[in-house]
């Protein structure tokens, strides 16, 4: 196949309706949303969360399940901030 053919048919792929498209072009499409929406929701409760305590979620997960569960829970959220 020469690469005009595989353009082309990449191209076709991607101009057919979403519902006849192969699983892996429509899960490429859609696999960005968790990845903008994840730390978005993360953002947002923390920030309802401190609005409404007036403590960090650090506070609030540190009162509730102890200082182990707020290490790890740190550790998981750290790379979520920009």
């Amino acid at each position: 196949m020469s690469p005009d053919s595989v353009a082309d048919q990449a191209a076709e792929r991607l101009l057919l309706p979403i519902g006849q498209r192969p699983r892996a072009t429509r899960a490429a499409e859609i696999a960005w949303f968790p990845i903008i929406l994840l730390p978005v929701v993360t953002q947002e409760m923390c920030a309802r969360l401190g609005a409404v305590t007036g403590k960090g979620l650090a506070d609030l997960i540190r009162e509730e399940s102890g200082l182990r569960a707020t290490f790890f829970m740190m550790a998981i959220t750290m790379p979520l901030r920009g």
